[in-house]
Order: structure tokens, then C-alpha cells, then sequence
């Protein structure tokens, strides 16, 4: 995969991870320091393992399709 950095946000399922997470933080709209700790802490637990497999099967698809695009 030439012409990509070794760590792309392209190809990182976290850089998806973290898009989830900041959507539920912002869907509590936070006014504080301590509410946004907690708001965190609670969208933290509303990903679900299916989400989290969502975006390694996405990761996966782009890598692949990437590949076989010649990149």
C-alpha cells in the first residue's frame, strides 16, 4: 500500500470508534468539565461489540479495497 503512512487514520478502526463515541457526547451536550467526564464515561459504555466489529470489518473492506485498486 504505497503512498500511505504505516499508522493512516484511514485504515485505524479507532479513528471510527472515536466518531461514535464524540456522536452519544454530543447528543448529551455537556456544559461542564465534570458532566463532559461523564457523559464520556457513558457513551464509552454504549458501544456495543457490534459496533466495535463494525468498524474492524470496514477497516478490513477499505485495506482490501485499497489493495486491490493498486492503492
Amino acid at each position: 500500500m504505497e503512498g500511505y503512512p504505516p499508522y493512516s487514520p484511514d485504515f485505524n478502526p479507532i479513528e471510527l470508534i472515536w466518531k461514535i463515541l464524540k456522536d452519544h457526547v454530543e447528543k448529551m451536550n455537556p456544559k461542564t468539565i465534570d458532566e463532559l467526564e461523564e457523559c464520556i464515561r457513558r457513551a464509552w459504555d454504549m458501544i456495543t461489540q457490534e459496533q466495535i466489529d463494525n468498524c474492524i470489518n470496514h477497516t478490513r473492506r477499505m485495506i482490501n479495497l485499497c489493495i486491490e485498486t493498486n492503492g
